[in-house]
């Protein structure tokens, strides 16, 4: 019969224990990126922070924005001061944020395809800058929440694309959220784009 060796076996138990830290170690600093690494982390669609949904010939996308991301985005790598970062941070974190963009999928500005004279366009354009958001809702633990904070990019390219800035009352706990579209302009029906509370808690750590 084979004897079997104490020190080997040791030795092997030693050797999985070190490869275990240095997985560990790894799957840490992938947890912890610079504010570029961090604004691509949160904006690649296989990280479940940015969706896209069609429906008819409409194209809807949402990107949900920690607030990290928004303060990065605003200093724009002007700044180091971690007090000042973190500061910013924590003015803006009562509400979740998304950016949310319509599109046709054939191209072209969906507000000039669907309006049939000047005066159309014009009474549609003053409905997605004021009326819009009062049919734009946040599902939360059964709850809608009023959409609180909006602003109508105004398009000045040829790209087709309207972008809306949203904000939400953030609730004490982390939990599903569901935005949910619900306009008669639009004749999508009701649109809606779910997130799930995992994606937040995933979410890497800003290093500063």
């Amino acid at each position: 019969m084979r004897e079997i060796n104490p020190m080997n076996h040791l030795s092997l138990h030693k050797w999985l224990g070190i490869s275990m830290l240095i997985m560990s170690l790894v799957g840490c600093g992938e947890k912890s990126l610079d504010a570029k690494k961090y604004v691509a982390w949160v904006k690649n669609k296989e990280n479940g922070l940015n969706k896209t949904t069609e429906i008819g010939n409409y194209v809807f996308e949402v990107q949900q924005k920690p607030s990290e991301y928004i303060v990065v985005n605003e200093f724009k790598g002007n700044t180091t001061d971690k007090n000042k970062i973190l500061k910013r941070v924590q003015e803006i974190d009562d509400l979740v944020y998304f950016d949310l963009k319509i599109s046709l999928k054939d191209g072209g500005d969906f507000l000039e395809k669907t309006s049939v004279d000047q005066p159309d366009y014009y009474q549609k354009l003053y409905y997605l800058s004021f009326e819009f958001q009062k049919e734009i809702k946040l599902e939360e633990n059964g709850e809608l929440k009023d959409c609180i904070l909006y602003h109508f990019e105004k398009s000045y390219d040829l790209k087709g694309i309207r972008t809306f800035v949203l904000g939400f009352k953030k609730s004490k706990t982390a939990s599903d959220k569901t935005l949910v579209i619900d306009s008669k302009f639009l004749e999508s029906g009701i649109v809606k784009i779910k997130f799930n509370k995992e994606l937040l808690q995933e979410l890497p750590e800003l290093s500063i």
